[in-house]
């Protein structure tokens, strides 16, 4: 078998690479459950021509609203920083500790942490949703 071959397979039987997979599930569904449940505190976020808004519940029903509400996206990017937080402390905290499922939950820590980041990093530079934006501008 060719020694590439070898090492995938390899790395696919780590148990890190699966526990940062599901850490990384595990934020994307948090986020997702948290805005869904919790409209009034995280409200909606609306595409209007190419751009992302945010609208609180009562703006959502009226239907009315063309300007972001900047509240909704500051408590949305703190929950963010909270995950990220979160998964930080825990692995650090993890880190101390010698057992296997320590690693493994270390991992799943980490999933979360690189997950959470890397949604604030997209609402922050609206560049990084748009598939090719950056590949085109030469960046």
């Amino acid at each position: 078998m060719n020694k590439l071959v070898q090492a995938t397979i390899g790395e696919l039987k780590n148990p890190a690479l699966w526990a940062a997979s599901a850490g990384i599930l595990t934020e994307a569904f948090l986020e997702k459950t948290l805005w869904t449940q919790r409209r009034d505190l995280f409200g909606y976020a609306v595409e209007r021509a190419g751009q992302t808004i945010y609208l609180s519940e009562e703006e959502w029903r009226q239907g009315t609203a063309t300007v972001s509400n900047q509240g909704i996206r500051i408590k949305r990017q703190a929950a963010r920083a909270a995950l990220l937080l979160l998964g930080i402390g825990g692995a650090y905290y993890l880190k101390r500790r010698p057992e296997a499922l320590a690693r493994i939950a270390q991992g799943a820590l980490l999933g979360v942490s690189a997950t959470a980041a890397a949604h604030a990093a997209q609402e922050l530079v609206p560049a990084l949703n748009k598939a090719g934006t950056i590949a085109r501008a030469g960046g």
